[in-house]
């Protein structure tokens, strides 16, 4: 069900016309009829009787209207209630982070966020992403900043960051000269990185 076109049947039936509901919604009435239209098909029933200019709804057409308002005015308190963010004090949330993000991503959002919501409460729990995906299938944290790679079936992943990883060498090193390196050659060297615990 098209949410556009469930608007456009609510508006219709308030005021018993297309003219006016084109008119309110700053819409032509072909469009507005074409909705109604797209809802009926979708539904498999009609909503409206049509006769000449006048209109009335249909048994299934009352009962939308009854779902359609109710639709309607939980989006407005949504709405109202995402806008205003209201916060009260000792509210709080936690999320889990890996120290480079709590170092290098984390500080100028935390200073914003805290300026808009003074009252709020915020714990961050440093770990390896290992850990901090285990704490959010448990319901500890309301999400985590990690490093990807990272699946499972219970958790949405989403990239907000990308880094690049430099290699380092002694300035001796037969590498140390080259422009161009392949990722073969690396492999063959020992090479120093991060642990599988690590919360970086």
């Amino acid at each position: 069900m098209n949410l556009h076109h469930l608007n456009t049947f609510l508006r219709v039936a308030r005021l018993q016309s297309f003219t006016r509901a084109a008119n309110e919604l700053h819409l032509t009435q072909p469009t507005v009829s074409s909705g109604v239209s797209e809802l009926e098909r979708s539904l498999g029933v009609k909503l409206f009787n049509r006769s000449g200019r006048s209109i009335s709804l249909t048994m299934e057409g009352r009962l939308l209207l009854s779902y359609a308002e109710q639709i309607h005015d939980l989006r407005t308190e949504a709405q109202d209630r995402i806008h205003r963010l209201e916060v009260e004090p000792g509210e709080s949330f936690r999320f889990g982070s890996i120290d480079a993000a709590v170092i290098y991503l984390i500080p100028g959002i935390l200073e914003l966020y805290h300026a808009r919501f003074p009252n709020m409460d915020i714990s961050i729990q440093v770990d390896a992403s290992r850990f901090l995906a285990d704490d959010l299938l448990r319901g500890r944290s309301e999400f985590a900043l990690m490093t990807l790679p990272f699946s499972h079936p219970k958790i949405e992943t989403l990239t907000l960051h990308e880094d690049r990883l430099s290699l380092v060498v002694g300035s001796g090193h037969p590498l140390g000269s080259r422009r161009r390196i392949r990722l073969q050659e690396v492999v063959q060297e020992t090479l120093i990185l991060f642990h599988e615990g690590s919360v970086s």
